[in-house]
């Protein structure tokens, strides 16, 4: 996404701090889904507001059985 690693914190939000739009969105969840092999839903989506919580979710969806 052409963002320095220095500005990725745990609490950055990604659309107010990191900037993404509808389309950085959508190709982050694309990418996400791929290199984890999940489903994100637009349900889910909601719950992606900061990197701490896409981690959290990623956590969940890949450890829960």
């Amino acid at each position: 996404m052409g963002i320095p690693r220095s500005e990725v914190l745990l609490p950055a939000r990604l659309s107010h701090d990191l900037g993404f739009d509808t389309f950085d969105m959508n190709i982050f969840l694309f990418f996400l889904e791929a290199r984890f092999n999940i489903e994100i839903y637009d349900n889910d989506i909601p719950k992606l507001q900061t990197i701490d919580n896409t981690i959290n979710f990623i956590e969940e969806k890949l450890f829960v059985a």
